[in-house]
């Protein structure tokens, strides 16, 4: 994956492209050695091994990105997990962005509704927006923890 299809896929803005970034992908590396190289702060996780649990600190990260593991490859994998997987990776991370929310088929996947509800109910900021880009855009999920820390 180039830098620029990166970008337009998690719809990073220049201040973003500045951040310490995870990339939770499949069976990444190859892949993330390209975008160091292109001079972004990337840390590649392979989601199949390591999801639901990270060895990362508590906000290790400024942002998790997470493409083509939850929700797209993966219907098989119940609700649980993947609200599992959200919650682990806004603990590593300030903010988490997934792509794509669509099944095989190109169907919103079925775990979408109830996980959105799940994160919600547990007090954690969520978002779907669309994002534009030359092939009409795609839908982005966006998870935040939404508690204040005083320190």
């Amino acid at each position: 994956m180039d830098k620029d299809h990166y970008i337009h896929q998690f719809d990073l803005g220049p201040q973003e492209l500045k951040l310490r970034l995870l990339d939770c992908g499949r069976k990444g590396g190859e892949e993330t050695l390209e975008l160091k190289q292109s001079g972004l702060n990337v840390v590649p996780v392979d989601a199949e091994r390591d999801l639901p649990k990270l060895s990362f600190q508590d906000e290790a990260f400024d942002m998790a990105l997470c493409g083509g593991f939850l929700f797209a490859a993966n219907e098989k994998l119940s609700d649980s997990f993947h609200i599992q997987a959200l919650i682990e990776l806004a603990r590593v991370a300030t903010e988490v962005r997934v792509v794509p929310l669509v099944n095989e088929q190109g169907q919103p996947s079925k775990h979408l509704g109830p996980v959105l509800q799940e994160l919600q109910e547990k007090g954690f900021g969520v978002e779907v927006r669309q994002v534009k880009n030359q092939n009409n855009g795609h839908p982005l999920l966006r998870v935040w923890n939404e508690t204040c820390k005083v320190k």
